[in-house]
């Protein structure tokens, strides 16, 4: 991209005086536009290449600390998920260990009902 630059912007942005730009300008060093009493220089501008660059860079930064945004993300999910799955089983042996408990305290609750019974048909056929 070009710009046009005063003979005054030019010798400040290269550091040198007004006077060694004439000269440069005179000997047609440089692309030069008179416009009415003014002077202008025509000068690539590599500032507006860098900031691209640099706009590009950026980018592909954010692109890049999204994407290990998102890893680190999946990466809690995982931790998450599996210690739901490490609730889940402890859960899942306190729910076996419980239905064994259950199934011990039906059968003893069916025997005893059985010997209860049994108890009552014996003093029956005893009273007959």
């Amino acid at each position: 991209m070009k710009i046009l630059y005063t003979i005054k912007e030019y010798a400040k942005l290269r550091g040198l005086t007004e006077i060694a730009i004439r000269k440069k300008v005179s000997s047609n060093y440089n692309e030069i536009i008179k416009i009415g009493k003014d002077t202008y220089i025509l000068e690539d501008d590599a500032v507006v290449q860098k900031l691209k660059q640099n706009i590009k860079n950026k980018n592909a930064q954010v692109r890049e600390l999204k994407l290990k945004l998102r890893v680190s993300e999946e990466q809690n999910n995982d931790k998450y998920l599996q210690e739901l799955e490490r609730q889940n089983a402890i859960l899942e042996k306190k729910n076996k260990k419980l239905e064994k408990k259950i199934d011990k305290i039906q059968d003893k609750k069916d025997k005893l009902y059985e010997d209860i019974l049994g108890t009552l048909v014996n003093q029956n056929r005893q009273l007959k």
